[in-house]
């Protein structure tokens, strides 16, 4: 009898880890819509001008691309631009361009992007990408109206244009949690 009780646990335990495994990595869910609260605190001090990969419902700027137009095909020189890319294989293409167009001048870019550090575009464009900002959020975001957190870490990655002045930590913290309560969340900036 307890033999079957500790087989059924271990069933039971191994199957809510290839759950969590197929939900984090799966490909039914690769938009995840910016908490406004998060997109309005650094919308405050960044002042977005082209969100490229939005759909005309969750736009976050006047100016945007869907996918049907397809972001990665425009320039974003002179912008500074919000990147909430889809989380599935094309996010190593988003993040490539973020860092290619953020060598414009006037061009800065703000990505939202999971924490997936093992990854070869993780390390390619966060970790090994010259002049740029990351902070990683400590807790977990809950996107769009879901109510619940994401089952994955998140990140902030700037790519600072060309001269242009970039906010401090303790600048985007207070821009982003100015006025709600700071919950489980904070940022930790990494060099």
């Amino acid at each position: 009898m307890k033999i079957n009780s500790k087989i059924r646990n271990a069933s039971n335990a191994l199957s809510r880890k290839h759950h969590t495994r197929r939900v984090m990595h799966s490909s039914n869910s690769v938009n995840w819509s910016t908490p406004d609260w998060l997109f309005e605190g650094l919308d405050r001090l960044f002042k977005f001008s082209l969100d490229p990969c939005s759909s005309h419902s969750n736009a976050k700027c006047r100016f945007h691309y869907t996918v049907d137009e397809n972001g990665l095909s425009f320039s974003w020189k002179g912008h500074v631009v919000w990147l909430n890319p889809p989380y599935c294989s094309s996010i190593g293409d988003w993040m490539e361009k973020a860092i290619l167009e953020s060598q414009n001048a006037g061009t800065t870019v703000v990505c939202l992007i999971p924490s997936r550090t093992g990854s070869r575009w993780f390390q390619k464009c966060v970790l090994n990408a010259p002049d740029k900002i990351v902070f990683f959020l400590r807790g977990r975001l809950s996107f769009g109206s879901v109510g619940t957190p994401a089952p994955f870490d998140s990140v902030l990655v700037i790519y600072p244009g060309k001269g242009a002045a970039v906010p401090t930590p303790e600048e985007i913290q207070d821009s982003i949690f100015a006025g709600i309560p700071r919950q489980e969340l904070s940022l930790e900036r990494v060099s």
